[in-house]
């Protein structure tokens, strides 16, 4: 969506502060450092391999030869001769649309096509997966995407984002997201023919990604959805484009426009992280370590000028007062070089976000479950005095349950004192007789009864107690 109003002078003046030069930043975090390691990973890359850093080198280098000094065995010769001819074809229709007029719209097809639509289809289930295969991707590794879709939950709600002034409703051309399960749903959550695993998984992970989970904490403060589709009522009806949360990656292409085509893609892209990093910093709420904005996951963007490209990262600073989006990557997809690294980052990316941000989010979510526990049966009003009312009887029946566990300890503790009171008594009355017989004294008759005789309650933890029974019945005393 266009933002005629939007500028980098806008952004500033809310606090979010867009670097096309890395080296403008002096130190930026260390988790950030450490995403854009991950990102730029370019190990095991054909150009890795092979040693290649321009395209002559691809077109002049004696494959035939290269693989002999390597050694390769045939399926390795085969995957990289099937890899060239991809990044070939690749390369040589970039070449055609930038030949055919450079239309910013014809672009946009472009990488959908060649970068993203294969990224989501390779960890699609197919026919042709294993079990593990197809359990792997249906859990674990599946996202979803949107295009053109307005991230309404900023009009819904403004106070969200209170503190930006004049900043547009963001509304990203393309957006990938982690899935919604619907766990109350009896059906199956994939459609392949082969692999129809239930909608009810055994994951604590997809559990706390279930529409139920949302929806409740949603009611006590948590935003999960960039269109806010919890916001009104517990049974809303959802559309199946509505099942999807926390954005991890954002892409904007430069439009057709006259002026300032490149800085206004790059504009709408920072207020776009802005948003996602908002919704972050409200899941964090309840993180214990917010040292740095640890707390707060970064977030990637890439925008497209044609054949140029380029891989931001987002993240939150100075206790969140700052957001910045620095450019960490450069490409052109009209080389073969610039294709396989692009290739690359999104897998690296999608690494990333399924086996480290994913868990982290899943974590930061049972942190806002501890505090506001699913109730039984709970109330389906919007109203902001009845949220609260949520919130506190939430809060009020978490902290009765932690009390009573409290009250059962302290009995335990008292029955089990009583009882090895009672224990050390028996005994030493016992040694007292004893030692009493050898001077002639005739001993006390009272019958000394043991503590088990004793009609006392028996304790909940008695297992200590059973163990002294025992010993005692084979006293040498």
């Amino acid at each position: 969506m266009s933002a005629p109003n939007l500028t980098p002078e806008l952004l500033r003046d809310n606090r979010i502060f867009l670097h096309e030069d890395p080296q403008e930043v002096e130190q930026p975090p260390q988790h950030v450092t450490y995403l854009r390691a991950v990102l730029l990973d370019f190990d095991c890359t054909i150009s890795d391999q092979f040693n290649l850093k321009k395209d002559d080198d691809i077109t002049n280098l004696d494959w035939e030869h290269a693989f002999r000094m390597r050694r390769a065995k045939k399926p390795e010769c085969d995957a990289v001769r099937a890899s060239l001819t991809k990044y070939r074809r690749t390369k040589h229709q970039a070449r055609m649309v930038e030949d055919g007029g450079d239309r910013d719209s014809d672009w946009r097809q472009y990488y959908f096509e060649y970068f993203l639509e294969p990224l989501a289809k390779e960890v699609a289930v197919s026919e042709g997966d294993g079990r593990r295969t197809s359990r792997v991707k249906t859990y674990y590794d599946a996202f979803e995407w949107t295009t053109d879709k307005p991230w309404t939950l900023f009009e819904k709600d403004p106070e969200i984002r209170q503190s930006k002034k004049e900043l547009p409703t963001p509304s990203p051309e393309c957006v990938a997201y982690l899935p919604i399960y619907d766990l109350e749903e009896k059906g199956k959550v994939q459609k392949v023919d082969r692999w129809q695993w239930p909608s009810n998984p055994k994951q604590g992970m997809a559990m706390n990604f279930s529409r139920k989970v949302l929806e409740h904490l949603t009611r006590c403060g948590l935003q999960p959805s960039t269109a806010g589709v919890f916001g009104k009522s517990w049974q809303t009806e959802l559309a199946k484009s509505d099942y999807q949360c926390f954005p991890w990656l954002i892409i904007e292409h430069r439009e057709d426009v006259l002026r300032d085509r490149e800085t206004r893609c790059y504009c709408r892209a920072a207020n776009a992280a802005d948003a996602a990093l908002t919704l972050y910093q409200n899941l964090g709420e309840h993180a214990l370590n917010k040292a740095n904005d640890i707390h707060v996951p970064p977030v990637v963007a890439m925008t497209t000028a044609g054949k140029d490209i380029r891989v931001w990262i987002a993240y939150a600073c100075n206790n969140g007062e700052d957001h910045r989006m620095v450019c960490v990557w450069k490409g052109d997809v009209t080389s073969a070089i610039g294709i396989i690294e692009l290739e690359a980052i999104l897998e690296n990316l999608h690494t990333w976000v399924m086996r480290e941000l994913r868990p982290m989010i899943s974590g930061y979510i049972g942190q806002w479950l501890f505090r506001f526990p699913v109730l039984p049966q709970a109330t389906t009003s919007s109203d902001p005095d009845e949220k609260a009312l949520v919130r506190i009887e939430s809060q009020e029946s978490h902290t009765s349950e932690v009390s009573e566990k409290m009250e059962v300890s302290k009995s335990e503790l008292r029955d089990l004192i009583q009882d090895e009171h009672d224990y050390l008594i028996w005994k030493l009355e016992k040694l007292v007789k004893k030692l009493a017989k050898p001077d002639g004294k005739k001993a006390e008759t009272k019958t000394v009864e043991h503590p088990k005789s004793k009609p006392k309650p028996k304790p909940k933890s008695s297992s200590r107690r059973k163990r002294r029974s025992s010993t005692s019945s084979t006293d040498s005393y």
